[in-house]
């Protein structure tokens, strides 16, 4: 039997103090002085702290302490830098393409999928085929990009992928007969995969208009949760095969892309005029799509909500505030909540979907989590939303406490592609 050569790669940097810590009460004790090296009376000393804390990376965030009451200007300006440049870190390494690493021969088609989740924990399912139907798969990838190597896998096997069925996983089925191949016929930007899928000719008889429509499908990595993607039109350009510039219809416009609840994937259609009918082809069209991305969550939690009331909790760019707990006319408890974030950077704009995933739910007593029963926006501004959430409490709202998880940063980011040699009508 052939084995698998599995390795997840994932890139850290490394620093000297992280080296020396050899478990998580190390690193801590390692963050505390140097946090408290943030407050030395010699300006070097403060700089190099806070270099060698974002020299950390990622896994000293969990240890910076929330500024106090005593806590000095100097210290919390630094602290809160020192948050803004890791959390930022996390939202543009979610960004990364995942790779995979895999070697092998004569493989079920199953088993390369699995591989393939597990190194780029992307859910990945097979559909209408038993687990050991499909057999005899050759895999050489040396840290190939996630949509590199999947569409390799699936153009070996006769399958493709479905997107628009269940959240956050990718469907492995059959392809339909004729269909091309998924390698070559799309863009991988990041953790995207960007094709075109249809082209539209239309003529506007009454205007003497003729329009092309360029359809594109995105598609993500599911382990992603965009809040928002958009498309500048001033940013994209286009060559025929003659060598000469296509026109953008209302190059001036930003496209907007909605996204469809946790589906993975999206069709956007770009206006394009219609060039001279000696062209035959788009011979490379490229873009820059902006992609709106959350950043670290963090654990929002507060005590005892019989006597809480008028309570606020802050953790990095977000400040949340339990306004009070009471009783319905249902005999139902609400629980209202204000969250207040420093830069939303627009994600509270008009894409709100990312504020109903975000967890919430009461432990009682017995640290037991009871799911709410209903969900309702009570208020919204540019940087902070207000909702009530009603529980079904029996022994009432005492000795329960209230938890909610919200990303702390947003990120826009550049997702830059490009596709080649796209067939005209």
């Amino acid at each position: 039997m052939v084995s698998l050569v599995l390795v997840f790669i994932f890139t850290m940097f490394s620093t000297t103090a992280v080296a020396e810590a050899d478990d998580s009460e190390s690193l801590k004790l390692t963050v505390r002085q140097l946090v408290r090296q943030l407050d030395d009376p010699r300006l070097v000393l403060r700089d190099q702290a806070e270099e060698e804390l974002i020299a950390l990376d990622v896994t000293g965030l969990d240890f910076l302490p929330q500024p106090s009451e005593r806590t000095s200007e100097e210290v919390r300006h630094r602290l809160a830098r020192i948050r803004q440049t890791l959390e930022r870190t996390i939202a543009e390494r979610s960004l990364e393409s995942t790779r995979v690493k895999l070697h092998g021969e004569n493989l079920s088609l199953a088993d390369v999928l699995t591989a393939i989740e597990n190194q780029t924990h992307n859910r990945i399912e097979l559909r209408d085929a038993p687990r050991e139907a499909v057999t005899g798969v050759t895999v050489d990838f040396d840290a190939a990009l996630f949509w590199s190597a999947l569409d390799t896998v699936l153009d070996q096997t006769g399958m493709t992928v479905y997107h628009y069925n269940r959240p956050h996983v990718l469907e492995v089925l059959p392809a339909e007969p004729n269909r091309r191949a998924r390698t070559g016929s799309a863009s991988y930007a990041g953790p995207f995969r960007i094709e075109p899928i249809s082209m539209a000719a239309q003529r506007d008889l009454r205007a003497g208009i003729h329009t092309l429509k360029l359809t594109l499908e995105i598609v993500w990595e599911p382990r992603l949760a965009p809040i928002a993607l958009r498309l500048p039109l001033d940013r994209l350009t286009a060559m025929d095969n003659k060598g000469r510039s296509f026109e953008i219809s209302d190059s001036k416009n930003v496209l907007p892309v909605e996204l469809q609840g946790d589906v993975s994937a999206v069709q956007l259609s770009i206006p394009l005029l219609a060039p001279p009918r000696d062209v035959t082809r788009i011979a490379r069209l490229r873009g820059t799509l902006l992609t709106l991305v959350p950043g670290r969550v963090e654990t929002f939690r507060i005590e005892d909500l019989g006597k809480a009331k008028s309570v606020e909790q802050a953790h990095g760019n977000v400040t949340v505030r339990l306004e009070d707990v009471r009783q319905n006319n249902d005999g139902l408890w609400d629980v209202r909540i204000q969250v207040r974030y420093r830069d939303s950077a627009g994600a509270l704009a008009s894409h709100r979907g990312w504020i109903y995933r975000n967890q919430r739910f009461v432990l009682n007593k017995q640290g037991e989590p009871i799911e709410e029963l209903a969900m309702e926006l009570t208020a919204q501004g540019e940087n902070s939303i207000g909702f009530s959430a009603t529980y079904d409490l029996p022994e009432g709202p005492s000795a329960a406490a209230f938890v909610y998880k919200t990303p702390v940063l947003f990120v826009e980011m550049p997702i830059e592609f490009e596709l080649k040699e796209i067939e005209l009508p």
